[in-house]
């Protein structure tokens, strides 16, 4: 599979990956039934916004693969 093919699927996945995401991740802060303290959902913010991008990891540098071809 050439670079440019790579690089559109592993796209098309990524913003997949993140709309599901984004689903959960507000799925998950509204299980409480009460609004949790401001630090503790200023943290859960925190944590689920940088979370995200460590799955990505691999489609990244499968994307990336024989970046310095011709």
């Amino acid at each position: 599979m050439t670079r440019h093919w790579r690089i559109f699927f592993g796209s098309i996945g990524m913003m997949i990956y993140i709309a599901l995401y984004a689903f959960l991740a507000a799925g998950l802060m509204s299980l409480w039934e009460e609004r949790p303290s401001t630090l503790v959902e200023l943290a859960l913010y925190v944590i689920l916004g940088v979370a995200w991008i460590f799955p990505l990891k691999p489609i990244f540098k499968w994307m990336g693969r024989g970046a310095h071809e011709p």
